[in-house]
């Protein structure tokens, strides 16, 4: 998991092969409406938006196909990590490479301006609150991993 700012996204490029192509959709996310966009062979991203839930009873995601690069456009969301070996996986769908599992993890504040990426051995819990509810807005790119 790597946590930083989107100033910095640059210095992943070698996690990131195919950077170039996403830096021409990056640059245009605060105009996009919500909704689903593709990169091509099998790899889209979405712009979301809504308001975070509580921490409270929410479960960890986790994908096997995919990398996310989660980016925080407006609000703020609290996310909570946990390496993938110390949850508890309850299920996992193949076809929409999604799982959930439950556990212990870190919370993070992820405010605009910056962004994360989790690979499948990333167990993460994204658009949480602790002490009240946010507005955000992101997008979500979805990356083979």
């Amino acid at each position: 998991m790597i946590l930083d700012y989107m100033t910095n996204l640059e210095n992943y490029e070698k996690l990131l092969p195919k950077m170039d192509i996403y830096q021409e959709h990056i640059s245009k996310l605060h105009e996009l409406p919500v909704g689903r966009y593709e990169l091509g062979e099998g790899e889209f991203f979405s712009i979301q938006e809504g308001t975070t839930r509580p921490l409270e009873g929410a479960q960890f995601e986790f994908h096997e196909q995919y990398i996310d690069l989660q980016i925080m456009l407006e609000g703020s969301e609290q996310m909570k990590w946990q390496h993938l070996n110390q949850v508890e996986k309850l299920k996992f769908d193949k076809d929409s490479d999604v799982g959930f599992a439950t556990g212990e993890g870190t919370l993070m504040d992820i405010q605009p301006g910056m962004f994360y990426l989790v690979y499948p051995h990333d167990a993460h819990m994204p658009g949480l609150y602790v002490a009240e509810e946010n507005y955000f807005k992101k997008a979500v790119f979805k990356l083979k991993s």
